[in-house]
């Protein structure tokens, strides 16, 4: 009989044993859980802000694209204008004078200047673009992963007041 309370007090040390292993678990499943939801609700905050600053930079890039067009459409009339002046020049050799054609060159060159320029803004606006949407993929993948491990945690089956048989 002795033998046998020493066994059930054995398996009941076991059992207790056990319990403060699963114990300490849960909590610290429990405590990794809330780290967890605080960083996915932190990266849901960057992503929104990421999200807002990829739409403005959209925004201003259709608006640099448009400018930029303008810019190569004025070019085009301007370069037109000039052949055309240069022919009218060719033709009456009393036309222009030597300062207003040079002038007329420089106006041109200003202008394409301003448009290699712009065009250099357009370029660098897109890359910076391409940067901002992988970031935003990455940020999206880790938000991902997140909600995964989340959803894994949630499906754990949970256990408050459970008792053991003896």
């Amino acid at each position: 009989m002795r033998e046998f309370a020493q066994k059930t007090k054995g398996q009941i040390n076991s059992i207790f044993q056990k319990l403060n292993t699963f114990h300490r678990s849960s909590h610290q499943l429990s405590t990794l859980t809330g780290e967890i939801k605080e960083e996915e609700e932190e990266l849901k905050k960057t992503a929104v802000a990421l999200k807002a600053d990829n739409d403005a930079m959209a925004e201003l890039s259709g608006r640099l694209s448009s400018k930029t067009q303008s810019l190569l459409q004025e070019r085009s009339w301007l370069q037109s204008k000039v052949d055309g002046l240069e022919e009218e020049v060719s033709r009456v050799s009393l036309g222009l004078q030597a300062a207003e054609v040079s002038s007329l060159r420089d106006v041109i060159q200003s202008q394409e200047q301003r448009i290699t320029e712009l065009l250099k803004a357009v370029t660098e606006q897109s890359e910076r673009l391409i940067q901002q949407k992988t970031k935003i993929q990455i940020l999206e993948e880790k938000l991902t992963a997140s909600m995964e491990t989340q959803e894994t945690f949630d499906k754990m089956p949970r256990c408050s007041n459970c008792s053991i048989p003896v």
